[in-house]
């Protein structure tokens, strides 16, 4: 891990979904290496939540509202200009996606859309990762690999598949 402090010292690194349990510990750890990091979700998931007991509220710049919002996310990537977004807000909840997939396609797909979207309207070059799931890839008996064709046969699976394909599409266009 030394190797990856003096790259992340200084840097100012936006984690969306920053408040659920993947989010906090990511955040957490950025705020160790020396990162500044904005995190930009929803309200807390859960009382008590990893976020609040984890003490994260004091250690970073705390910034609520909705991936859906266009112009919420693109005053975000204005006011902030990140050197790193790494990108984990999403509808993952299996049980919420198959009771409201229009929501889950809107959070998982139009919410990565706004935000590359900001980033190009901003004429910003940060590095991004974006936070994508197993679910994305057609079922297959053996282990899975990167060039594994996209699936998704339920709402939360076509949700992350495509997502996957609008990251690829939008790197090769912009």
């Amino acid at each position: 891990m030394a190797a990856v402090l003096p790259q992340l010292a200084g840097k100012h690194v936006l984690v969306t979904g920053h408040s659920g349990f993947k989010g906090s510990w990511l955040a957490l750890r950025l705020v160790q290496l020396g990162a500044r990091v904005t995190g930009f979700s929803l309200d807390l998931p859960t009382t008590p939540s990893l976020f609040d007991l984890a003490g994260l509220n004091a250690d970073l710049d705390d910034r609520r509202g909705d991936i859906r919002d266009a112009d919420t996310v693109r005053a975000l990537m204005a006011e902030t200009r990140p050197d790193i977004i790494i990108h984990l807000a999403a509808e993952a909840i299996l049980k919420r996606a198959w009771h409201d997939p229009v929501a889950t396609l809107a959070t998982n797909i139009m919410g990565t859309a706004h935000l590359l979207d900001a980033v190009r309207s901003c004429d910003l070059a940060p590095t991004i990762i974006i936070g994508s799931s197993d679910k994305a890839y057609a079922p297959a008996a053996a282990p899975l690999a990167e060039d594994a064709p996209l699936g998704g046969a339920d709402p939360y699976s076509m949700s992350k598949a495509a997502t996957d394909m609008l990251v690829h599409a939008w790197r090769h266009s912009y």
